[in-house]
């Protein structure tokens, strides 16, 4: 994900955003640091976890969604392969 984010953060075509459903805020922070995520990124509570699966139409995790600069969702997989790909269709 962060060559991604690298190859894409000045394109303001899109926006790199991820969803935590960590139980542990502590855990959350500590990737956030040893993994240095540079994105946005979100933590979810045990409720928005639940609701997720239904939201996303899509299960298992990392859950990717590429959208657009409007928030409109062009593409969305549990594989960053997979959007790796559909991101280059717009290059």
């Amino acid at each position: 994900m962060q060559a991604l984010v690298n190859k894409y953060k000045s394109d303001t075509a899109f926006s790199f955003i991820s969803v935590s459903v960590d139980t542990d805020a502590s855990h959350w922070q500590k990737a956030e640091r040893e993994d240095t995520i540079t994105w946005e990124h979100y933590l979810v509570n045990r409720t928005g976890k639940e609701l997720l699966p239904d939201f996303l139409k899509g299960n298992g995790l990392p859950y990717y969604i590429l959208l657009d600069k409007n928030g409109h969702v062009l593409f969305s997989s549990n594989r960053v392969t997979a959007i790796k790909d559909r991101i280059q269709l717009y290059d």
